[in-house]
């Protein structure tokens, strides 16, 4: 519901929150329900169609926005 996409160089990554105790049911103002949780995965291209996959291990390095010192122009 609340995603955002970084794309650097050649990688790009997805940020999204979830809330894992928010069930059918539950009092969506109660404690467990109100709890986010930020989650990040890789983004890809395989044979035209974007693919997230979210259980593989992630390591990024990203940059401050405005930090162009390994970009070769």
């Amino acid at each position: 519901m609340h995603a955002d996409v970084v794309v650097q160089d050649d990688e790009a990554y997805i940020f999204y929150f979830t809330h894992p105790d928010r069930t059918e049911g539950v009092d969506h103002a109660s404690e467990p329900a109100r709890r986010s949780s930020t989650q990040a995965a890789r983004l890809d291209v395989i044979d035209g169609v974007m693919v997230c996959p979210r259980d593989e291990e992630l390591q990024m390095r990203l940059r401050p926005e405005n930090d162009t010192s390994d970009i070769s122009v």
